[in-house]
């Protein structure tokens, strides 16, 4: 899911990028009085702009359903860690510490797995294509 999540973003990106070019280019004929082809990039620019969007949406669909198939996949391991964890050596914390750590600690880490790998792959892809 995380790999399907990191094409989609790659996917969000270069569609950034195709409608950044087709706005230079838009530029380009307005200031050079081609009218005859703004029509064309008017609507590539559009188009992109509208798969964009639903790209956009469908990423942050996906992101949210993997971050919580990751919370609850990492909590239900932290909790059968617990139940089978010594309460005698569990006794020596603090109620709300041991709750705070299952539920904070654990969204903080699953939230930096689904995020932080995709964050650093998309915009990387993009950069290599770029400079190649």
């Amino acid at each position: 899911m995380i790999i399907f999540y990191t094409i989609l973003g790659v996917l969000s990106s270069t569609l950034s990028l195709v409608s950044s070019v087709a706005s230079k280019y838009m530029i380009d004929i307005i200031t050079g009085f081609e009218f005859s082809r703004l029509w064309f990039l008017a609507l590539v620019m559009v188009g992109s702009m509208v798969i964009s969007l639903v790209f956009s949406s469908l990423v942050s669909r996906i992101s949210t359903r993997i971050s919580i198939h990751v919370n609850n996949d990492i909590q239900a391991e932290v909790f059968d860690q617990i139940v089978d964890a010594d309460w005698l050596e569990l006794s020596r914390f603090a109620n709300g510490d041991l709750l705070n750590r299952l539920n904070n600690d654990i969204s903080t880490v699953s939230s930096n797995a689904v995020s932080w790998l995709p964050n650093i792959i998309s915009p990387s892809i993009i950069l290599s294509r770029h400079s190649a």
